[in-house]
């Protein structure tokens, strides 16, 4: 099985936590995945041995014309291979999208527009895509509004499940553009178990033992995750459960 997760970054503690929130729930639930983080950052962000790997994709730089999909490598970016981040997302199995807030009239349109490339990518590429909780709204686009509507009514039909944070969010998506596919649910790092440095990272190279790697990278990690977050409330996330 093979993920892309998009809309991560290492930026701040907290959209890292949300980053490895997402990778250890699915390592729990399919020891062999695969999982790819898709990042539009000038340099490799993964300086360690994890168990994940990274892809250069930038969604404000994609083009979507009639099904053909052409990637634009985001100014000096020198490691960026377009043919290799094509084929990554068209194999994947699942996108799961944990931008944490990015579609709403704060934003603008612009930015709106291109947060919508994730799932216009997912859907041109017919690989499911999963928006995990983050926040939405509000959609006061001025005179961009039948513009706007228009688009988010169109696109967010697809994804197989949308998951809204707050519920202005949910109740927003789904009264003012009928989705049936938008779920109210918490914060993913406040409502999962604990993150284990053996389900984020590789044994170091000159490890001797495997197993002894990971006995004792067994325990919840309070660097990965806020002590405020899952390592203190220790809430089994019912979302995480059904990945």
């Amino acid at each position: 099985m093979k993920v892309v997760i998009v809309g991560a970054n290492f930026g701040n503690k907290g959209a890292q936590s949300m980053l490895f929130t997402t990778v250890a729930a699915l390592r729990r639930r399919y020891p062999d995945v695969e999982i790819f983080f898709a990042h539009g950052n000038k340099s490799p962000c993964l300086n360690g041995n994890f168990l994940f790997d990274e892809i250069c994709y930038n969604h404000r730089q994609i083009e979507i014309v009639a099904n053909r999909i052409n990637f634009v490598a985001p100014e000096n970016i020198s490691w960026f291979a377009p043919q290799k981040t094509f084929e990554t997302f068209a194999n994947a199995d699942l996108i799961i999208d944990i931008s944490g807030f990015a579609l709403g009239s704060k934003w603008g349109v612009k930015p709106s527009l291109a947060y919508l490339n994730h799932t216009k990518l997912a859907r041109a590429l017919e690989v499911p895509i999963v928006l995990m909780p983050q926040s939405f709204g509000d959609f006061n686009f001025g005179d961009a509004q039948e513009l706007m509507d228009a688009q988010i009514l169109d696109t967010l039909i697809y994804p197989k499940k949308i998951f809204a944070r707050e519920r202005d969010g949910y109740l927003a998506l789904r009264d003012r553009y009928g989705l049936k596919n938008v779920v109210l649910h918490p914060d993913i790092v406040l409502s999962s178990t604990p993150v284990k440095p053996a389900e984020i990272y590789a044994p170091p190279r000159n490890f001797p033992c495997r197993k002894f790697w990971m006995r004792r990278a067994s325990a919840s990690c309070r660097i990965c995750v806020p002590s405020t977050g899952a390592a203190i409330l220790g809430k089994r996330c019912k979302l995480t459960t059904k990945l």
